[in-house]
């Protein structure tokens, strides 16, 4: 009887990824994260982005404390910090410039005096300083509120 020959091969294959580099976020998800933060809380980036299709690096739906995570492991600026940078003020900032308390521009911002932008997903605000001639403290205050809230129904046409 003969032996056969059996040839022996080597078969060069690419080692697997290691664990966190198999579920690392890749560099698109981290953009399109970035660029939403502009204008979007940590739960509505999460929303935006599985609206989009996106999923995280192992293949999961997004939520708040996920994009939390992500931005805290690559150093992306928040929210707040974004809108600060753009001259947004605190409610104690604005306050104090308008010589007002803190809940008086709470109350404003709800009569629409006051435009605030969200910057957390708690509701949090930060205030643009306002253009317009805001009522003064006292018994004029009254008065300017209602002939400024009659003016922007008339001029939203409601």
């Amino acid at each position: 009887m003969s032996a056969s020959r059996e040839e022996t091969r080597a078969i060069k294959l690419p080692l697997p990824l290691s664990a966190p580099d198999a579920c690392r976020t890749p560099r698109q998800i981290l953009d399109e994260i970035d660029r939403l933060l502009d204008r979007f809380t940590d739960a509505e980036v999460a929303r935006e982005m599985n609206a989009r299709g996106f999923t995280s690096g192992n293949g999961k739906l997004f939520n708040a404390r996920m994009v939390r995570y992500i931005r805290d492991a690559y150093k992306l600026k928040d929210r707040y910090a974004r809108l600060r940078e753009r001259g947004l003020l605190t409610k104690y900032e604005i306050a104090e410039r308008l010589g007002i308390g803190p809940h008086t521009v709470l109350l404003w911002h709800r009569q629409g005096l006051l435009e605030g932008v969200v910057h957390d997903d708690r509701g949090g605000c930060l205030f643009q300083m306002p253009a317009n001639n805001l009522p003064l403290k006292g018994k004029r205050k009254n008065a300017w509120l209602e002939e400024n809230t009659s003016k922007m129904t008339s001029q939203s046409g409601v």
